[in-house]
């Protein structure tokens, strides 16, 4: 096949949606970036979401982690990796972020079924 005529996958934008689901009256600190961006910190209100939205690399390799914080817990979690995610969420994340956990949305079930544990540091 000639050059011009081979056809190259370039990844597709991926939205990672963040919903703050702690409790009435609990806000989430939020600070997150990989090793080229930093998103710096946002303030998510109990109900409310902040969204971000990048390119994964051409390699596979996109990762992007955060630092959450409510009243005085801090908690680590890989918010995307892109080896997991892509088969679980594809191009739409959508987290709820839980006080124990936090629980991906699961296009197959339309439920935010697919949990995972916070890691102990960053």
């Amino acid at each position: 096949m000639p050059l011009c005529n081979a056809r190259i996958d370039v990844p597709h934008r991926t939205n990672v949606k963040v919903t703050n689901v702690l409790g009435r009256g609990t806000d989430l600190a939020i600070y997150c970036r990989d090793k080229k961006h930093d998103l710096g910190k946002q303030v998510v209100k109990f109900g409310e979401s902040w969204e971000f939205r990048f390119k994964p690399d051409f390699w596979g390799t996109t990762l992007y982690h955060c630092t959450l914080q409510w009243d005085y817990e801090f908690k680590y979690f890989n918010i995307y990796v892109e080896v997991r995610d892509v088969p679980r969420c594809h191009r739409e994340c959508w987290w709820h972020i839980r006080k124990d956990i936090a629980c991906l949305m699961n296009w197959d079930t339309w439920q935010y079924d697919q949990c995972q544990d916070y890691v102990n540091g960053p």
